[in-house]
Protein backbone atom coordinates (compact mmCIF):
# COMPACT_ATOMS: atom_id res chain seq x y z
CA UNK A 1 0.00 0.00 0.00
CA UNK A 2 1.38 3.55 -1.13
CA UNK A 3 0.64 6.79 0.33
CA UNK A 4 -1.82 7.61 -2.02
CA UNK A 5 -4.17 4.84 -1.44
CA UNK A 6 -3.34 5.78 2.50
CA UNK A 7 -4.12 9.85 2.71
CA UNK A 8 -3.95 9.62 6.75
CA UNK A 9 0.26 8.62 6.29
CA UNK A 10 0.53 12.23 4.54
CA UNK A 11 0.23 14.45 7.32
CA UNK A 12 0.19 18.42 6.46
CA UNK A 13 3.24 20.62 7.45
CA UNK A 14 3.07 22.26 10.63
CA UNK A 15 2.45 25.69 11.04
CA UNK A 16 4.28 28.33 12.67
CA UNK A 17 3.01 30.76 15.27
CA UNK A 18 1.52 33.97 14.12
CA UNK A 19 3.65 37.06 14.48
CA UNK A 20 4.71 38.19 16.77
CA UNK A 21 6.03 35.09 18.14
CA UNK A 22 8.01 36.79 21.45
CA UNK A 23 7.42 34.07 23.77
CA UNK A 24 8.10 34.42 27.64
CA UNK A 25 9.57 32.03 30.49
CA UNK A 26 7.86 31.40 33.71
CA UNK A 27 10.39 29.28 36.07
CA UNK A 28 8.35 27.31 38.54
CA UNK A 29 10.73 25.82 41.22
CA UNK A 30 13.08 23.65 38.96
CA UNK A 31 10.98 23.88 35.77
CA UNK A 32 11.06 26.45 33.04
CA UNK A 33 7.89 27.02 31.06
CA UNK A 34 7.85 28.90 27.87
CA UNK A 35 4.35 30.75 27.22
CA UNK A 36 3.21 33.34 24.52
CA UNK A 37 0.16 35.58 24.50
CA UNK A 38 -2.07 36.25 21.46
CA UNK A 39 -4.97 38.45 21.47
CA UNK A 40 -6.06 41.56 23.75
CA UNK A 41 -6.12 41.20 27.42
CA UNK A 42 -9.33 42.35 27.63
CA UNK A 43 -10.87 39.38 25.92
CA UNK A 44 -11.46 36.36 28.13
CA UNK A 45 -8.55 34.26 28.26
CA UNK A 46 -8.61 30.43 25.91
CA UNK A 47 -5.38 28.66 27.08
CA UNK A 48 -3.95 25.73 24.73
CA UNK A 49 -2.10 23.42 26.26
CA UNK A 50 -0.15 20.40 23.89
CA UNK A 51 0.00 16.72 23.97
CA UNK A 52 2.50 14.34 23.33
CA UNK A 53 5.01 14.69 21.20
CA UNK A 54 3.33 18.42 19.72
CA UNK A 55 4.27 21.94 20.64
CA UNK A 56 2.53 25.01 20.41
CA UNK A 57 2.93 25.77 16.95
CA UNK A 58 0.30 22.77 16.16
CA UNK A 59 -2.27 25.60 17.36
CA UNK A 60 -1.51 28.05 14.59
CA UNK A 61 -4.61 27.87 12.87
CA UNK A 62 -7.20 28.24 15.71
CA UNK A 63 -5.03 31.12 17.69
CA UNK A 64 -5.46 33.32 14.25
CA UNK A 65 -9.11 32.98 14.68
CA UNK A 66 -9.64 32.99 18.14
CA UNK A 67 -7.69 35.46 18.89
CA UNK A 68 -10.15 38.04 17.46
CA UNK A 69 -12.23 37.61 20.54
CA UNK A 70 -10.04 36.01 22.81
CA UNK A 71 -6.93 36.27 24.93
CA UNK A 72 -5.27 33.36 23.60
CA UNK A 73 -2.36 31.77 25.92
CA UNK A 74 -0.14 29.02 24.16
Amino acid sequence: MNNSESPWLNLPSTPSLPHPNQGHFLQLTNHRLWYNIYGQSIHSPVLFLHGGLANSDYWSLQIQELQIDFQCIV
